[in-house]
């Protein structure tokens, strides 16, 4: 008898035939074979499609995946968590990708500690292809700093406890997930293997930069985390820094046009 948890592992992309080959292959090299994966696309349009149909036999049935249009990656994300038979689910990004003996780790910790809810580990940040820093947030400090969603493995029986991703929220609902976990008394298990790494990256510009730490700011104060005196003094400073950033883009590029 397999005492192996089985894992479902979910995967939503959108037009990401430059990193989703990685992903996959993360998935289906694992030295732990005990999982099926699920892949949610959003109607690609570049060759994204292709490449899953083409890595679709190397799973031998592990895999299934669906391409239909949906209203955002958190609506996909629940959709495939409704699809999921596995008692752990972990989400990897399309344009990231699991260490090869990610499952194992995870699967280990869980024969251990049955009750553990969220099981999470370190990931490694990467820039230009090159790697530049690990990060592990520990669930401590939680309601200040963000866990890396890849390196999350999850009960499914946490989903149905707590609910799932609150699809209100277009950047945040995977933190705002967490931060129910842990205020409902959830069990977080560390540990002390890299399990994932994620290409760094962020909202850059001004308007993304303002749309995700409004909704942060918004989310934190949702739960009554920050006072009503700090939640209205970071919209102002959110404010303040998208319009310093739009001004000095505006300079350098005036400064661009400049002819000597």
């Amino acid at each position: 008898m397999n005492n192996k948890p089985l894992f479902t592992i979910i995967t939503v992309c959108l037009n990401s035939e430059k990193t989703i080959k990685q992903t996959i292959e993360s998935v289906l090299n694992q030295t732990c074979q005990d999982f099926e994966y699920i892949i949610v696309d959003g109607i690609s349009t570049d060759s994204t499609l292709q490449i899953i149909k083409e890595h679709d036999p190397q799973f031998k049935g592990k895999m299934k995946w669906i391409s239909e249009k949906d209203e955002g990656i958190y609506f996909a994300m629940n959709k495939a968590i409704s699809m999921s038979k596995g008692r752990i689910i972990g989400i990897i990004n399309s344009d990231d990708w699991y260490a090869i003996d990610a499952l194992e780790h995870v699967s280990r910790a869980y024969l251990k500690n049955r009750t553990g809810g969220v099981f999470y580990g370190i990931a490694r940040a990467i820039s230009n292809e090159q790697e530049f820093k690990l990060v592990r947030v520990h669930h401590a400090h939680l309601y200040k700093y963000m866990m890396k969603h890849p390196t999350c493995f999850v009960q499914k029986m946490y989903y149905d406890k707590y609910g799932i991703f609150n699809t209100t929220y277009r950047v945040v609902a995977d933190y705002d997930f967490l931060i129910r976990v842990k205020m409902g008394g959830g069990e977080f298990i560390p540990l002390d293997y890299v399990l994932a790494s994620y290409r760094d990256g962020g909202f850059n510009d001004n308007v993304g930069y303002f749309f995700h730490q409004n909704e942060l700011n918004n989310m934190i104060y949702r739960h009554r985390l920050i006072t009503t005196t700090l939640f209205l003094a970071k919209k102002v400073r959110i404010l303040f820094v998208a319009i310093t950033k739009s001004i000095h883009c505006q300079i350098k590029k005036s400064l661009y046009k400049i002819k000597f």
